[in-house]
């Protein structure tokens, strides 16, 4: 039985504001299901304890990407670089637009 993780971007932008212990955090994956992009929006605050709010949105409509990814295992290096970028890009802007 053979596992493949296709594709797995996980990018975090972490912003301290010095005087109150507060971190935002923003987190993008596209795991092995394919099914979509997951992008999360975190804010964490720490007072006497931690709390946080978490605001996250699923782009199911990735049909285009799941076979292109599916077959990213049968590329060659160049062409699988180029479809690096090109999901990288996709990312960046699907972090941009949230």
């Amino acid at each position: 039985m053979y596992f493949y993780i296709l594709e797995f971007y996980i990018i975090i932008f972490l912003f301290v504001l010095p005087e109150i212990e507060t971190y935002f955090a923003i987190g993008a994956m596209s795991g092995s299901s394919l099914d979509g992009l997951d992008i999360v929006y975190c804010k964490f605050t720490k007072t006497e304890n931690w709390s946080f709010e978490i605001l996250s949105e699923t782009i199911a409509n990735m049909s285009c990407w799941e076979t292109r990814l599916q077959n990213a295992r049968n590329l060659e290096a160049e062409k699988l670089e180029i479809l690096d970028e090109a999901f990288g890009g996709l990312v960046g802007a699907e972090i941009q637009a949230f």
